[in-house]
């Protein structure tokens, strides 16, 4: 069975090579804020992602190793992080 005989629809994202200058937390906050060196926008990654701890943990790593990673958003105009690669 293929999986687009599952029910299940990938659902497409909007793609971007980008460097993580920051990660910040705030206390009671339902998210993180992260920084990229290609843009000046605040994007957000929200604890509600069920893939929330993996997400964090590779940017996190690519913090630390100022490595690029690409990052999927709903639409090009959204700030919220849907997944990494």
């Amino acid at each position: 069975m293929s999986n687009a005989d599952d029910g299940i629809k990938k659902r497409k994202l909007y793609c971007r090579d980008m460097t993580v200058a920051d990660i910040r937390r705030k206390d009671g906050a339902d998210f993180i804020e992260v920084l990229f060196l290609e843009s000046a926008r605040f994007y957000r990654l929200l604890k509600e992602n069920r893939a929330y701890s993996d997400i964090l943990k590779k940017l996190e790593y690519a913090l630390s190793e100022a490595e690029l990673i690409k990052v999927g958003f709903e639409s090009i105009e959204s700030d919220v992080i849907e997944e990494v690669k």
